[in-house]
């Protein structure tokens, strides 16, 4: 801005950046979201560099008007972390891979959530990452968050049912507004949720997880997530809620929404996957043995019957193919004969709880087996 050779684009090489930026902006949203491109186009061409811009924006076109949003799609997942413009739409999406667990968070895409979810967000990703060299027992899981703003005096996370990884409801006070003054108060909510959290994805025993906590504590972890001031007060600064506003994000619908975006792990917060510490392989095979002993004796005629089932047989190869352990079929089986029994209300004989004239739906079984993959 005060340069007084601004067009030196030797002296000020982050001016191509931007020119490349803004023309693959444009190349991209007149691909695939022609409702987007027409706003994005205006504000471009108002720039004072438009002129350097439009004809590597012409020059492009023909390249990318013969790309398939798929290939378009691909190219997203390799080069960038995220979904481009992403703060669209009437609830906006994050997702990252920290430390082996997807973390997808979403939330209403107004001014004041916005300013709650990404302080919150931030403080999570800088709360992982003190605890990539630390060997947690982490599950590789999908961690999904719902950050809302609602009548309460603190913040607080409830878990809700879910069929695969971990999902969260994560609420905070409608007026979360905590002084500079009493910035450890914010510090020591945000941790709270932030452990628990973890500690939900930990195979380590609680005291064992707490040690390690408390090792990362002391070796200053408060000192690196929150310095000088809140995140929300800075966003609050340099964004005010009028020019938040005046984009209108809400009008406009999300590139491709129902497209899954792959996301990248970084390599120094990958999943740490070295054995339990802990793990003692004897006590391991016990286990084993146990399943294979006890799950066996109850599904026998079950497994009888099913096995006469090509369509089993083809099914119970696919599921081996891809990985599948005996006693991860066995279980998955008697599983199913279980809740067999107890929709269809039969008595269970307790000497010989499942007999072969019993099996009758051996179809049911198998496309049950088929939807538990």
């Amino acid at each position: 801005m005060f340069s007084t050779n601004p067009d030196d684009y030797v002296q000020h090489p982050r001016i191509i950046e931007i020119i490349g930026h803004a023309t693959m902006c444009l190349l991209v949203l007149k691909s695939i979201n022609h409702d987007l491109f027409e706003p994005i186009e205006k504000k471009i061409q108002n720039l004072p560099i438009w002129d350097y811009i439009k004809p590597l924006y012409t020059d492009g076109l023909k390249q990318y008007e013969s790309l398939e949003v798929s290939e378009l799609w691909d190219r997203f997942e390799t080069q960038l972390n995220g979904i481009p413009f992403g703060d669209i739409g009437e609830e906006r999406h994050i997702s990252w891979k920290q430390l082996g667990t997807e973390w997808q968070v979403k939330w209403n895409n107004d001014y004041e959530t916005t300013l709650i979810a990404e302080q919150f967000i931030a403080f999570l990703q800088i709360f992982l990452t003190e605890f990539a060299q630390t060997d947690l027992c982490l599950v590789k899981s999908i961690v999904k968050l719902k950050i809302k703003l609602i009548e309460i005096e603190k913040p607080k996370c409830i878990l809700q049912p879910s069929k695969k990884g971990k999902k969260w409801v994560v609420n905070f006070p409608i007026s979360y507004n905590i002084p500079q003054t009493d910035l450890n108060r914010l510090e020591s909510n945000l941790i709270s949720i932030c452990t628990v959290l973890l500690k939900e994805i930990s195979l380590l025993p609680f005291n064992k997880f707490m040690d390690a906590f408390t090792n990362c504590i002391k070796k200053g972890l408060s000192m690196k997530i929150i310095v000088g001031d809140s995140y929300k007060s800075i966003f609050s600064f340099f964004i005010t809620e009028k020019l938040f506003n005046s984009i209108k994000r809400k009008e406009y619908v999300r590139i491709e929404p129902n497209r899954k975006f792959h996301v990248k792990e970084n390599e120094e917060l990958k999943w740490i996957d070295k054995s339990y510490p802990y793990f003692s392989k004897e006590k391991i095979n016990e286990i084993l043995k146990g399943r294979y002993k006890n799950s066996y004796p109850a599904i026998k005629y079950t497994l009888r019957e099913l096995l006469k089932a090509q369509e089993f047989r083809t099914l119970l190869n696919k599921l081996k193919k891809e990985g599948w352990l005996d006693w991860q079929i066995l279980t998955a089986i008697l599983g199913i004969k279980y809740n067999y029994f107890l929709k269809n209300d039969i008595k269970i004989d307790k000497n010989n709880p499942f007999k072969p004239e019993e099996v009758n739906d051996t179809k049911s079984l198998i496309q049950n087996l088929a939807k538990k993959k």
